[in-house]
């Protein structure tokens, strides 16, 4: 890899571990808001790990919304790609 990717990959990577290690606590994460003493479902995690799939399911739902918005735009590309492919495709008048 280059060295920018390097100097931008280690502290990144460093804080992360840094952060893991930090919040190893477990924590109850629970998912029935109507029993708070005797949850239906709940799981004992890391605070860690819940952070990070939250990052992680945010990420994705802003990358599919992204993608979502900019379905016009790939279209009129595809489009316009058709229309260079056939208007190369014409023989020219000498």
């Amino acid at each position: 890899m280059r060295l920018t990717t390097w100097l931008a990959v280690i502290p990144v990577a460093a804080v992360t571990i840094w952060f893991a290690l930090a919040n190893r606590s477990l924590i109850t994460l629970s998912l029935d808001p109507f029993s708070a003493e005797a949850p239906r479902w709940a799981v004992a995690l890391p605070l860690f790990i819940v952070v990070f799939i939250g990052i992680l399911a945010g990420m994705m739902v802003g990358g599919a919304i992204v993608w979502w918005g900019q379905g016009r735009w790939r279209r009129e590309a595809r489009r316009r790609r058709k229309e260079v492919d056939r208007l190369s495709q014409t023989p020219q008048p000498d």
